[in-house]
């Protein structure tokens, strides 16, 4: 997915979680949405053309093209990292969002 933006425009992006829960005594699968935002790690791989906050807010600065690179890393399960003392391995997901500014 390529976005298209133009110069000096911003965007918020939002990133969510899904935690799935097999462990219900019924066998029936609970899913959680969880708004991880503010969890995510952020990058641009050309601050000449986009930059990225710490929270995820993407701001068009030149003309071309950048990847914007969002991860977040969680243990299974669980919307924190304390889980892995408890033997879940910790999971990192990472999307990269290709911007072409004109």
């Amino acid at each position: 997915m390529l976005v298209g933006t133009s110069i000096n425009a911003t965007h918020q992006l939002t990133v969510y979680a899904v935690y799935k829960n097999t462990t219900s005594s019924n066998g029936t699968k609970a899913t959680r949405l969880q708004d991880v935002t503010n969890k995510a790690t952020y990058n641009s791989s050309n601050e000449r053309i986009a930059t990225v906050s710490a929270t995820g807010f993407v701001h068009a600065v030149g003309s071309g093209s950048a990847d914007i690179t969002v991860s977040y890393t969680a243990a299974p399960g669980s919307p924190s990292l304390a889980t892995a003392s408890e033997g879940k391995v910790p999971t990192t997901f990472t999307v990269t969002v290709p911007i072409l500014v004109r």
